[in-house]
């Protein structure tokens, strides 16, 4: 798969913008916007939702080009892509036009999995999910979110409402009470 058409344009703007995003430590507006332009943001996800159903050469390649080109952008395009994938693992039901927006770049996905006290280790999450009246309520103190503030969805890792010994994932809207 050819993709230095699309590519191309957001290397540019990105290195136009790195040492700024690092210097004053910016989200790089302009780098993310010139991913929502080309596509990229779809990179991995299934062609018939708008992605561009690419795997993970093709994602290497990208992620590699745009690491040497601004850091901060290649963190935020990887968490990204992580969320994707997780998601369209297990779309969740509530969220039926989820992956479509992630695939056009109307959206912005990234992970909520760091927690203070854990050690880093994202596979034992402190936090917990708690099922109220039918609800589930996340109980969840994040100490670190690539994107905090940016992301329309974050993916929150917390121990299972079923199962405190068990993950389970959520989909969470940046607009949803509590976040």
């Amino acid at each position: 798969m050819q993709l230095d058409d699309q590519l191309e344009p957001v290397l540019k703007v990105a290195r136009d913008n790195a040492r700024y995003v690092d210097s004053a430590a910016e989200f790089p507006v302009a780098t993310v916007d010139a991913l929502r332009a080309s596509g990229l943001l779809g990179l991995t996800l299934p062609v018939d939702i708008g992605g561009l159903g690419a795997g993970p050469v093709e994602f290497s390649e990208v992620l590699s080009s745009l690491a040497g080109a601004c850091g901060s952008s290649a963190m935020i395009y990887l968490m990204h892509v992580s969320a994707c994938m997780s998601i369209a693992g297990a779309p969740p039901p509530s969220l039926p036009d989820l992956l479509s927006e992630l695939a056009s770049g109307r959206a912005l996905g990234t992970l909520a999995f760091s927690e203070k006290a854990s050690r880093s280790h994202f596979w034992a999450p402190l936090s917990r999910a708690t099922d109220e009246a039918g609800d589930v309520r996340l109980h969840a103190d994040k100490s670190w979110v690539t994107s905090a503030g940016h992301a329309d969805v974050c993916l929150v890792s917390t121990g299972s409402v079923g199962d405190p010994a068990a993950i389970d994932v959520y989909a969470v809207p940046a607009g949803s009470p509590g976040v």
